[in-house]
């Protein structure tokens, strides 16, 4: 069963994961990311945008931290640290790189059609957490 709401935003979503190999300069692991995947939003929503200046000595870095909701049909394929374009330029079908807003998926996605009715359940569909720090 689809949604019972309407899907108008066009998202650009890049599905990233972590490897077992580190990275040798700095030890972390190595994020990858896979291929870009055109999804539908039923809603963007901004949620906060504050600024912050923090001091590191004799400099200091001013900060914008933006946080988004994203509503979605099915949030079981987004996951912590995806990352999120919003307002992408597709040509043909296809993410054109380097347009776009980007943005992180900040925590699990909440899947708000869990419930005691799973049939009537099936019409709503999930939130996600988007983050931006620039």
């Amino acid at each position: 069963m689809a949604s019972a709401f309407p899907s108008p935003y066009t998202v650009c979503h890049i599905p990233r994961s972590y490897t077992e190999s580190l990275d040798p300069d700095t030890g972390n692991p190595i994020l990858v990311a896979s291929a870009p995947v055109i999804r539908y939003a039923q809603e963007i929503s901004q949620v906060s945008k504050g600024s912050s200046k923090d001091e590191l000595g004799a400099e200091s870095v001013d900060r914008v931290d933006t946080t988004l909701q994203m509503a979605v049909e099915d949030c079981t394929v987004y996951d912590t640290d995806d990352q999120v374009i919003i307002d992408p330029q597709i040509t043909d079908g296809a993410y054109v790189a380097g347009s776009g807003e980007a943005y992180w998926v900040d925590g699990v996605p909440n899947d708000q059609r869990c419930g005691p009715w799973p049939t009537m359940f099936q019409v709503f569909g999930g939130v996600i957490k988007l983050r931006r720090v620039t």
